[in-house]
């Protein structure tokens, strides 16, 4: 699937750009941009690469909280219809005030929690990758 390879991709290119571009730059002030747009390339690159992973579990959190569950191919799709989902529900539950209706907020509050350290881990992997050559991280 494309979107899976593009994380590989960007960092291929940010590859290219510190290996094979970079010894060609005489100018300080283009190299530091450069190596900005190499760490740039190199960091989102790594996170791509588990961000659709983390996007499938992230919406299998949400689908189970909100017991059901999203068709297609295309992943953003589903992420978008699973979040417009739970905005409803949630917007239904808010004019709602009886004490079922708390206390499914508050159980989708738990879901959207565990769902966010889902993100939360996709953005920590890049964190901990090693940076690309002299370049630094943004």
């Amino acid at each position: 699937m494309l979107y899976d390879a593009l994380g590989a991709i960007l960092r291929a290119a940010a590859e290219t750009l510190y290996r094979d571009v970079r010894p060609h730059v005489d100018d300080e002030r283009a190299r530091t941009q450069l190596d900005a747009m190499a760490a740039l390339a190199s960091d989102v690159g790594a996170m791509w690469e588990g961000l659709f992973a983390g996007l499938e579990r992230h919406d299998a959190i949400l689908a189970d909280a909100l017991r059901e569950d999203v068709d297609g191919d295309d992943p953003l799709a589903r992420h978008h219809a699973l979040v417009a989902a739970l905005n409803a529900r949630v917007a239904e539950l808010q004019s709602a005030g009886t004490d079922e209706a708390r206390a499914e907020r508050a159980r989708l509050r738990t879901a959207m929690a565990a769902a966010a350290e889902v993100e939360q881990a996709v953005v920590e992997r890049v964190a901990a990758a090693p940076s690309l050559g002299p370049a630094r991280r943004m």
